[in-house]
Formats: structure tokens, C-alpha cells, sequence
């Protein structure tokens, strides 16, 4: 079945993202802070500073959030609901793959 009103999932979607992304940035103005912005993922690498863990767990999130996106809009465009299926699937393999 093809999703009747696409927009709300939007906006549900659209929350989440404004939020994560919000602390993502407070995340890596911290670390910026601290290390210094020359080679940031160098330097994210690196280091052992738990502000890493943030900065992982909302890159994964703002990632997932694209995907659940990225799977209701082709749902809506091509009216196959098999892509909301799939974007689950692959927001639960990233998640993984982060922890």
C-alpha cells in the first residue's frame, strides 16, 4: 500500500533531524575546541575524548534519518512500498555497524 499523506512523514522526519543536528554541531564545536579544526577526522580518529562517541552516534542518526527519508520519497515518487521497507532494513545496518 502507497503512503496517502507523505507530508507528515516529512515533518515527523524533519524534527529529529533539526534536533540531531543541533547536537552534532555542539558536538564538534567542543571537539574543535579542544583539538583544533586541521584535520578533523584525523583527529576524531585519534582521539580518545568521548565527545567521539557523540559526534558517532549523531552522524549515524542524521544518516539513518536521511535514509528513512530517502525511503518514504521513493515510496511516494514510485508508488512501490518496497523502498519503505528497505530503508529500515538499512537504517538497522548502519546502526550496527556504528556500535
Amino acid at each position: 500500500m502507497s503512503i496517502q499523506t507523505p507530508r507528515w512523514h516529512y515533518l515527523v522526519l524533519g524534527f529529529p533531524f533539526l534536533f540531531e543536528g543541533l547536537s552534532l554541531s555542539i558536538a564538534l564545536r567542543a571537539f574543535t575546541g579542544k583539538h583544533g579544526a586541521g584535520q578533523l577526522l584525523n583527529n576524531i580518529i585519534a582521539s580518545k575524548d568521548a565527545t567521539y562517541t557523540v559526534i558517532a552516534e549523531d552522524s549515524a542518526a542524521l544518516s539513518g534519518i536521511v535514509l528513512g527519508f530517502v525511503g518514504i520519497l521513493l515510496n511516494d515518487r514510485f508508488h512501490l512500498p518496497v523502498f519503505d521497507g528497505i530503508a529500515p532494513v538499512l537504517i538497522g545496518l548502519l546502526l550496527a555497524a556504528v556500535s
